[in-house]
């Protein structure tokens, strides 16, 4: 889920809460070690009721407002079939101090111009994959690892500027592989790896352009930078291939021609 649960520190400390809390981690750690399933299914049922006696708690205390003491109250963290419409680490998983590792497979969604997400700086990506990034990376703690397979279009789409940028100044580069096209069954978009540290770091992405481009850039300036290019370049019928398409280096036969012309 991308939707934080946002409302403040639900791990007050009280008196009433500590004991409730104590009583709460101990009935965790007999489910841990607990052998025959009919002790779990039993500890299972006491963890569940500590935790409604602990957000009902809560609620006195006027630290959660009704809807969210149910959001809390009716999570169960055993039952594998539900989903959440809100997430807090710390309730759900007992952990305040970020994941070690995050590894997911987010949507391939665009999405419109919505509120929801105005509060990411990835915003204006308007894909969801890139807010799913920016969510697990915050989500890690420092050092912490991310493992994503996405679409691979944030590597060089316009859109996606905000995105690249967000990963640059918070996550160093570990590894990034092109996947290509159908890596998944019915799903024609080109796809990638890519696994990333938390914490800004040197490294050369994948973004940043070949150092042949780079070489390239360097010495001379683009059509661009001298005239106003409306059209493209115009090559005549000519040019074309007996179906239309027009013929063009690519892979390395890009490389070994331009070689010729600027050798290495």
């Amino acid at each position: 889920s991308l939707i934080s649960f946002g409302v403040g520190n639900i791990f007050t400390n009280t008196k009433e809460l500590f004991e409730i809390k104590k009583r709460l981690s101990e009935a965790n750690h007999k489910l841990f070690m607990a052998k025959r399933n009919a002790d779990k299914r039993k500890i299972r049922e006491e963890i569940v009721s500590i935790r409604k006696e602990y957000v009902d708690e809560l609620f006195l205390m006027g630290a959660v407002a009704d809807d969210d003491a149910m959001k809390l109250a009716t999570w169960n963290m055993f039952e594998q079939n539900e989903s959440a419409n809100f997430f807090d680490s710390q309730w759900m998983f007992g952990i305040s101090n970020g994941f070690d590792i995050v590894i997911g497979n987010p949507p391939y969604v665009e999405v419109n111009n919505s509120e929801i997400y105005k509060k990411f700086k990835t915003f204006s990506c308007y894909e969801l994959y890139a807010y799913f990034f920016e969510r697990g990376i915050k989500l890690l703690s420092d050092g912490g690892i991310l493992a994503f397979i996405t679409g691979s279009l944030y590597i060089k789409g316009m859109k996606f500027e905000t995105l690249r940028n967000f990963l640059k100044n918070n996550t160093t580069l570990i590894d990034f592989r092109n996947e290509g096209d159908n890596v998944f069954e019915e799903v024609g978009m080109p796809t990638s790896t890519i696994l990333v540290s938390r914490g800004r770091g040197d490294g050369i992405w994948p973004f940043d352009g070949s150092p042949l481009i780079s070489r390239i850039s360097s010495k001379f300036k683009s059509l661009g930078s001298i005239c106003d290019v409306q059209r493209g370049l115009e090559i005549g019928k000519s040019a074309l291939n007996a179906n239309g398409s027009v013929p063009i280096l690519t892979g390395n036969n890009v490389k070994n021609s331009l070689s010729k012309i600027f050798p290495i």
